[in-house]
């Protein structure tokens, strides 16, 4: 299995070898090994859960230390996607459940490490999808903030209006408006109208890729119109 990373100077897919039940990943820039935090049941069937985990390792770019401070300050998002996944099953009712979070993608670009996984649940008879991620300073291994990562990478869009939540950021009406200006060329007339609708109260998780804040929205259906990755490019 190769997992493909994203780093400023290029795209490259990372050399994999395995060693039973984790797989190690290699390239000029990183190093990490991937694998099952938690399982409950076989991979690909209901009424189970399946999360996936990576340990960082010292390489050319990310010393021992900051790649233990990574793992440490990561470990924090895979206890807060465990305790979602926890409650994913309703005890009364017997109805299909399922909770997924798998490594999607590995970007690195200049100081920032953005580590993002791809949710896929069925809870309380409920289905949702969504993105998360956690970024990184590879210099120190500290959390970047999300506050701190607008601030660098989308100042125009913070100015706009944005509020915090432990766990994700909502977007006002002018930054919705911001939002959708900015990503113009990916709707189609009749699909703006209802992707502004579902962003004025929507949950966002950001990241860094090319050069740009991305910014994705949950849903509950994974081919909605307005499921999508939007990007926010410096000014």
């Amino acid at each position: 299995m190769n997992i493909h990373i994203k780093t400023a100077a290029l795209s490259c897919f990372l050399l994999a070898a395995q060693h039973c039940c984790a797989t190690e990943y290699a390239s000029s820039d990183l190093r990490f090994k991937k694998e099952i935090y938690r399982q409950s049941g076989p991979k690909d069937e209901i009424n189970r859960i399946y999360l996936e985990k990576i340990t960082m390792q010292a390489s050319r770019r990310l010393g021992k230390i900051q790649a233990m401070r990574i793992n440490k300050e990561i470990d924090k998002l895979y206890e807060a996607i465990y305790s979602e996944a926890r409650y994913c099953r309703d005890p009364l009712v017997a109805s299909p459940w399922g909770y997924e979070a798998e490594l999607a993608h590995i970007n690195l670009e200049g100081d920032t490490l953005s580590v993002i996984f791809k949710i896929a649940g069925a809870c309380y008879s409920q289905p949702h999808f969504d993105k998360v991620a956690g970024n990184f300073s590879i210099r120190s291994g500290a959390v970047i903030s999300r506050q701190k990562m607008l601030k660098m990478y989308a100042p125009d869009l913070l100015k706009a209006g944005v509020t915090f939540d432990p766990n994700f950021i909502s977007l006002s009406e002018d930054a919705v408006q911001y939002l959708l200006e900015q990503n113009e060329d990916r709707f189609k007339s009749e699909a703006m109208a209802s992707c502004e609708s579902y962003f004025r109260s929507a949950a966002f998780h950001i990241w860094l890729r090319d050069g740009a804040l991305i910014l994705t929205p949950g849903f509950s259906h994974p081919n909605s119109i307005c499921f999508k990755e939007y990007s926010i490019r410096p000014s």
